[in-house]
């Protein structure tokens, strides 16, 4: 019997992940995960000084009421021209 390992793209850093990385964002649609790991939202976190829950909840805000309109470039590090 082998292992089988889901994983998923980060659409932030690229890296190719465990899903289990990545937050569940509904618990009633199972297996639809965010499309931002969880070390990038500890990493925004620490910069921005929003709570992870904050940020969750507005990643997961994005993905219910604009799923057909994301693209890779919304996730980008926007604090960079700020730093």
């Amino acid at each position: 019997m082998s292992n089988v390992i889901e994983t998923k793209q980060c659409w932030r850093c690229d890296k190719v992940q465990k899903q289990t990385e990545f937050f569940t964002r509904y618990n009633e649609m199972r297996n639809d995960r965010l499309n931002i790991c969880m070390t990038c939202i500890k990493e925004e976190s620490s910069i921005t000084g929003e709570s992870q829950k904050e940020l969750i909840g507005i990643y997961k805000y994005m993905q219910l009421n604009f799923r057909d309109k994301l693209e890779r470039s919304h996730y980008k590090r926007f604090w960079l021209k700020a730093v």
